[in-house]
């Protein structure tokens, strides 16, 4: 008897008849020509589950696995692409500022010397 089967992938929807007494790895080789894809993975039901698609998996009748009207969502599995990271430049070494003359302090020639001017910090705790 043949069961419908919906498959849901990147590339769309589809439809897919095959017969209960097949096996899990037929059903899989309609996967990968309707999707044109070789690595993936299947999920079903609500939520989703992974559907078992190991090598021994794939003597498993259909039937047993209990997909009459299911949809399988098709999940690509991609190979790692390994990205380069950009390397920040090496932060430069720290050098204090120089410290500069203090210009607080002005000649005044007619007292016969200077007039300066000093800022005090106070802090009060309470």
């Amino acid at each position: 008897m043949k069961i419908q089967i919906r498959l849901r992938a990147p590339n769309g929807q589809a439809r897919i008849e095959v017969d209960d007494e097949a096996k899990l790895g037929e059903l899989i080789g309609l996967v990968k020509e309707k999707t044109e894809l070789i690595d993936f993975s299947l999920k079903y039901g609500y939520p989703l589950k992974n559907l078992d698609i190991s090598l021994d998996a794939q003597e498993t009748p259909i039937k047993d696995l209990q997909l009459r009207g299911e949809t399988l969502t098709v999940v690509p599995i991609e190979a790692p692409v390994a990205v380069a990271i950009p390397q920040a430049p090496a932060p430069k070494p720290f050098t204090p500022k120089g410290i500069e003359p203090d210009e607080t302090t002005l000649e005044w020639p007619e007292r016969g010397g200077h007039i300066g001017r000093s800022i005090v910090a106070v802090a009060h705790t309470i």
